[in-house]
């Protein structure tokens, strides 16, 4: 480490050196040009001189040959002139103006940043722009956590923590890393130990996978969400699949694949992971995760569906919590229903059975079961002398109704089927 540090500032140094060496040129090379300007001006002067003096007759010539030619006679001959094309470039006073004196020091030399001679990070230009727009803020300080520890340090994997990961990225809670894992899994950017034990001392082992490939299936996956799902053109489809299609009830793979992202390769592998025993329980679960993105808790639904799964044995306890919690619920509202609440219900279901029933009757039954009736309604009352066709069908259909209600469960059957 103390080699390293000398190392460092022995280059700042030489870096100063070189800086200063600049300064020092630059200066000397502005001096020089002041002073090639300045002996410009004043060998220009003699010429226009003695013009000034053949013009007058009355100055005499001993005047003029012990007199020499210094600055300040040149300016004053030049200035009621009307000013030359090269009088700019002459004048020595706006030349002055850019002296080294006034020259403007760049910042110094510590303020400036250079490349470093030490360890550096050796980043894929497509992790900034083109992965990183994939990722969260903070699942991608994960990742450059995890890929400085990896392949910045020249290994593809090694164990980390959690608790150091978000000490690392200074995030406000390690359940942030814990989220990001899957999302990373998922997008195929990392790839966890699949045999990892949760409390391990270690921590977790995590392998970074290739960039390319990860970027591959991510465009590519993009490019399939942009293409339309209709294949079928709208005139060419059955006018009843569409009833069909609303009144069919989604299985747990078809919520997995539409409602929460999961991959179609990967999701019947999931699903394979519960029994059957457990199939119900799969719904709890389900509204848990329907919670948790309603809250807004969750940005990648598939990735954490994939280990809530993978650990289902420990949800399994409090998921059969549930279930038990909502059948006992169903049970004290049923029970909470009043008796006569019942009993309209069942009469209901009764009578729309024994019509249903009725009209399935072949008219040749039906017949026989209009005989019978009209001779047992004769037997009763005297007054269906009296009736008119109208009253002895509807009469006739109430008297079939009954005969079949004989059939049908009674009210403490169907109570008790029903609970």
């Amino acid at each position: 480490m103390g080699n390293l540090s000398s190392a460092i500032i022995e280059a700042r140094k030489r870096h100063e050196a070189e800086i200063a060496e600049r300064l020092k040129r630059r200066q000397m090379r502005q001096r020089a040009e002041i002073e090639r300007l300045n002996a410009t001006a004043m060998t220009e002067a003699p010429n226009h001189a003695p013009a000034q003096v053949e013009e007058s007759p009355a100055a005499p010539p001993a005047v003029v040959e012990p007199t020499p030619a210094p600055p300040e006679p040149t300016r004053v001959a030049l200035e009621p002139q009307p000013p030359p094309v090269e009088a700019p470039r002459n004048a020595p006073e706006p030349v002055r103006l850019i002296a080294a004196e006034s020259f403007d020091a760049p910042a110094a030399p510590d303020e400036l940043e250079t490349p470093p001679d030490g360890r550096y990070l050796k980043l894929r230009n497509d992790i900034i722009d083109r992965i990183k727009p994939y990722l969260t803020g903070n699942q991608f300080a994960v990742y450059l956590e995890i890929y400085r520890q990896t392949i910045g340090r020249g290994r593809p994997a090694a164990w980390f923590r959690t608790r150091d990961i978000q000490s690392a990225c200074n995030l406000g809670s390690d359940n942030t890393v814990r989220d990001a894992y899957p999302v990373l899994e998922q997008k195929r950017l990392i790839k966890l130990d699949p045999n990892r034990r949760p409390g391990s001392p270690r921590g977790l082992f995590v392998t970074v996978l290739s960039v390319e490939r990860a970027l591959e299936r991510l465009e590519r996956s993009d490019r399939r969400s942009a293409t339309p799902l209709e294949i079928v053109p709208p005139a060419a489809a059955s006018p009843v699949a569409p009833a069909a299609h609303v009144a069919a009830k989604p299985t747990a793979l078809d919520r997995m694949i539409r409602d929460y992202g999961v991959s179609p390769t990967v999701a019947p592998q999931l699903l394979g992971r519960i029994g059957p025993e457990d199939a119900e329980l799969l719904s709890y679960l389900f509204r848990r995760l329907d919670r948790s993105i309603a809250a807004g808790k969750v940005h990648n639904p598939a990735g954490l569906l994939r280990v809530w799964i993978e650990s289902f044995e420990t949800w399994r306890p409090e998921l059969a919590a549930e279930h038990q919690r909502e059948v006992e619920a169903r049970r004290a509202a049923e029970a909470a229903m009043s008796h006569d609440e019942l009993m309209i219900e069942w009469f209901r279901e009764t009578d729309a059975e024994a019509e249903r029933r009725v009209a399935q009757l072949d008219p040749a039954a039906r017949q026989a079961l209009d005989l019978r009736g009209r001779s047992e309604l004769s037997t009763r009352s005297s007054s269906v002398a009296t009736w008119s066709e109208r009253q002895w069908s509807a009469q006739l259909d109430t008297f079939a109704k009954s005969e079949i209600r004989r059939e049908l469960p009674t009210f403490e059957e169907w109570l008790a089927r029903r609970r």
